[in-house]
């Protein structure tokens, strides 16, 4: 025990709290206090040189850690701004000398105590750490040894540079944890050794991490009352990222947890980001830490990122939400990414109301949440010092598989411009599903602009579905999209809608759709960019690389170029794809179940297949359905390429099945081609088309309004005439009432 009238520590000054000469004695915590009434200010180094002891520093007027303040301890390091230290056995260590100091004991510290008589406990400010901008190195970090623990327990927590300076702000606990702990109430914040209960208090403080700082740990616990991260990273193993000689993080969680709010803002910091991000080394067979985040209200905004990142063997990591609102903003993501073979991990989000809304966002920048896997870093990339592609082309940085995604919204989800909820596979793997549960959804595109909820496979692996559940209805305008969608090998996923009242679509471009198709030429160029070391050229494009591996272009010919290069081999034998099953994929089912819906303005409900996969099947079961002013619902096969003069695709278009208890209208054209409203299956290519079945207590074809299936079709004002077949139609109804409609087999 130690007590201190002053305790400041000056620029290049130490501070070495030392054990007696008596090697017998084993002490296992040093707790100091400052009773003076002043701010203690550290901007030198604190030490202790007994081996393994834990150091403590309590001064109620608060702390300041300078640019310059650096820990020399063997142990955990623990400051705060409480008025005592309360020990196991129940005895007071306090802030004001008493006579129950004579009752201290060897019992170990259990709780920091906040008392009535001092309301506004005093800030601890942080702003330890010097980055050198010349040579990016750290001169100065608050750090504690391997495997212990570093607090924060107090008023108001500051961590970051002081307004106008450097960055700062860097603390670190490698393979520990660190503990961020803000109250502004009387009560007593329990200690286990680790983490903090503060269940006692009425109410709790701010907490903010600014200026480029970064706070890393194995393990990041923050209790508080509102918690601001703005230009400033938390991310575990960031500091073996920049040479720190120690071993990535091996599993831990960020866990944070607040009584008010969480802000998480860019712009990005120094550093590049701003947010949270876990990772376990790349790559490294370390788990990756979790992230969980639980406050009334959850906000990301102006580029923020919240992220996980598997780039080795070991387990991945989750991150899971809970608030009574969620708003992702302007550039913000959450994102959990994997790039090495194996699964991702799993996103979760349970609020009252959800937003998504990418207003303010540049128009290369993602908003909203996604699942994401791609190709290793490594992949195709040479040793650095040998220039070897031995390593290059394994399987394992070929086949990751995207994470999940769920959102529970027992309020509305609502989503506008570009905002997206996705699982995407840029590599070989599968993409993962997407499920929604929600009250009302609105879903709005802007423009060009077009927001998504999409599970989708790029290159060759199966796709996930989307399962949407709302209790309420679902509005859908401007562009916005549902889709599952394979571009390569293997099958897209289903599209499973559900409404408790009413399903609207409005817009040409709004879309539920299940689609197999290839890519454009110029969306593979970042692949065959990959293989642009290996042949020994600079750059590389998908023409290029297609033409170096006398691959001429053709129907589906992205499945002949993985085939080719499957045939190549580095120098360790590794196959440039490891990649086995080159059949096109096929489209999932569409299916979708409400008391109405309503679809206009060239909305469209669709499966397709545009090279030799099948279309999947649509199907409807509805109160009411009505299909107004150029409005689709169909399902086809096959692409017309006038760029290169022939049809494509050999695949089957899927079957529509519609059943409606009450009326089905299909009227109206779309204003600015003249095209009507329809309920069609076609074919342009070798397959053929599918089967229409529509049962409906009345049918109503008007005004343009179409019932059809036909094997090919006009395009760009060309007749063009399918090889396939078209399919029958079934209309089943008591009332069918034709006025200038159509239904018809071609």
């Amino acid at each position: 025990f130690h007590s201190f009238g002053q305790f400041n520590v000056g620029t290049g000054d130490i501070a070495s709290f030392n054990g007696p000469a008596n090697a017998t004695i084993q002490i296992q915590n040093i707790l100091s206090r400052v009773t003076g009434g002043t701010r203690s200010e550290i901007d030198g180094t604190l030490r202790s040189t007994i081996s393994g002891a834990n150091l403590y520093l309590l001064n109620p007027s608060g702390i300041l850690f300078g640019p310059n303040a650096q820990l020399d301890v063997s142990g955990s390091f623990h400051a705060t701004t409480a008025d005592y230290i309360g020990l196991a056995d129940g005895v007071r260590f306090n802030a004001v000398p008493s006579s129950a100091d004579n009752l201290l004991t060897t019992a170990p510290p259990a709780a920091f105590g906040f008392l009535p008589s001092n309301p506004n406990p005093a800030p601890i400010d942080v702003q330890a750490g010097v980055l050198d901008f010349d040579f990016f190195a750290f001169t100065n970090v608050l750090q504690v040894p391997v495997g212990q623990t570093l607090s924060f327990v107090g008023g108001p927590i500051n961590v970051g540079a002081a307004p106008e300076a450097p960055a700062g702000g860097f603390v670190f606990a490698p393979g520990g944890r660190i503990n961020l702990v803000s109250v502004a109430s009387p009560g007593e914040a329990r200690f286990d050794g680790t983490g903090f209960s503060v269940d006692a208090f009425a109410r709790l403080g701010d907490i903010s991490i600014k200026g480029s700082s970064v706070i890393d740990g194995k393990e990041v616990f923050i209790r508080g009352g509102r918690l601001m991260i703005e230009e400033a990273l938390i991310l575990p193993g960031f500091f073996v990222q920049f040479g720190a000689p120690f071993e990535p993080p091996n599993g831990g969680e960020v866990n944070i947890q607040t009584s008010e709010s969480v802000n998480i803002k860019g712009p990005p910091s120094t550093f590049g980001l701003s947010g949270i991000l876990t990772s376990a080394g790349n790559p490294s067979p370390g788990d990756v830490p979790h992230i969980t985040i639980r406050s009334p209200s959850i906000s990301l905004s102006e580029g923020a990122v919240v992220q996980t990142n598997r780039q080795g063997p070991g387990n991945p990591s989750n991150i899971s939400i809970e608030a009574d609102t969620v708003e992702v903003r302007s550039g913000a993501a959450v994102n959990v990414v994997n790039e090495f073979e194996g699964p991702g991990g799993t996103l979760t989000v349970n609020a009252r109301d959800v937003t998504l809304d990418s207003a303010g966002a540049g128009s290369d920048q993602f908003t909203g949440l996604s699942a994401q896997a791609s190709f290793h870093q490594l992949y195709g990339q040479p040793d650095f010092e040998t220039g070897s592609f031995a390593t290059a082309f394994l399987p394992s940085l070929q086949f990751a598989d995207s994470g999940s995604i769920t959102v529970n919204a027992t309020g509305k989800l609502t989503m506008r411009g570009s905002a997206q909820i996705s699982t995407d596979n840029f590599a070989f793997g599968k993409s993962g599903n997407i499920t929604i549960n929600a009250g009302d959804m609105l879903l709005a595109g802007e423009g060009t602009n077009t927001g998504a909820i999409a599970a989708q496979s790029r290159l060759a692996g199966q796709a996930g579905g989307v399962t949407i559940n709302a209790t309420g209805s679902i509005d859908m305008q401007n562009g916005f999209r549902i889709s599952a969608n394979t571009l390569g090998s293997d099958d897209a996923g289903q599209v499973n809608v559900r409404a408790g009242r009413s399903i609207t679509m409005s817009g040409g471009s709004t879309f539920i759709s299940s689609v197999t198709d290839q890519p454009l030429d110029s969306s593979l160029d970042s692949f065959a960019q990959l293989f642009a070391p290996f042949f020994g050229v600079e750059t590389l494009d998908y023409p290029s690389l297609r033409a170096t591996l006398g691959v001429a272009p053709a129907t589906g010919d992205l499945m002949n170029v993985l085939a080719a290069l499957s045939t190549i081999s580095d120098a360790a034998g590794n196959p440039l794809v490891a990649v086995t099953d080159f059949t096109p994929g096929n489209g999932g089912k569409v299916s979708i179940t409400a008391p109405v819906l309503a679809a206009n303005d060239g909305a469209h409900i669709e499966t397709s297949t545009l090279w030799n996969g099948n279309a999947g099947g649509i199907e409807v079961n509805v109160g009411s359905l009505t299909l107004r002013d150029g409005a689709i619902i169909g399902s086809r096969s096959g692409a017309v390429r006038l760029d290169r003069g022939f049809t494509v695709g050999t695949g089957n278009a899927g079957t529509v099945d519609i059943a409606a208890t009450g009326a089905v209208e299909i009227s109206g054209r779309l204003p600015t081609s003249g095209e009507g409203s329809v309920i069609t299956t076609n074919t342009f290519g070798d397959g053929n088309a599918g089967n229409i079945s529509l049962s409906a207590n009345q049918v109503n074809i008007e005004n343009g309004g179409i019932v059809a299936s036909a094997s090919g079709g006009t395009v760009d004002g060309q007749l063009i005439v399918g090889a396939g077949n078209a399919g029958q139609i079934s209309v089943s109804t008591p009332t069918l009432t034709m006025a200038d409609g159509t239904i018809s087999v071609a």
